[in-house]
């Protein structure tokens, strides 16, 4: 934005904007599960065309063993990305984690502070 229009735009709330990344990533993660699992079947159907045609076409053979080596490569770059996205998740659960426990350590300080304090008294 220019100017002064960003003095102008609604705050949003932090713990919105953390929930709605955290399902954002689990639906891009269900959606790379689909697309493995589609893609394991392509590799199925390829590895049987090839077993069918390695008597009868050679080069039909040989054509349906590189299209399952491209399928084989999709699916292990389509793996690669749900680790990462995994990765992701895990590292904004144990932030939410760490964030708690701080904030749970933190109330119990000041409440021992104040026993403290009246105790003193």
């Amino acid at each position: 934005m220019f100017g002064w229009m960003p003095h102008f735009e609604w705050r949003r709330d932090p713990h919105a904007t953390i929930q709605e990344a955290m399902v954002a990533l689990r639906q891009q993660i269900q959606r790379l599960e689909k697309k493995e699992e589609y893609v394991i079947k392509k590799v199925d159907e390829e590895t049987e065309k090839a077993e069918m045609d390695r008597m009868i076409d050679k080069s039909a053979a040989l054509s349906a063993s590189r299209r399952k080596e491209q399928l084989l490569v999709e699916l292990d770059r389509l793996r690669g990305m749900r680790l990462a996205l995994e990765t992701q998740v895990n590292a904004i659960e144990n932030a939410i984690t760490n964030y708690s426990t701080m904030a749970a350590m933190k109330k119990g300080a000041s409440a021992s502070k104040i026993i403290r304090w009246r105790k003193s008294l």
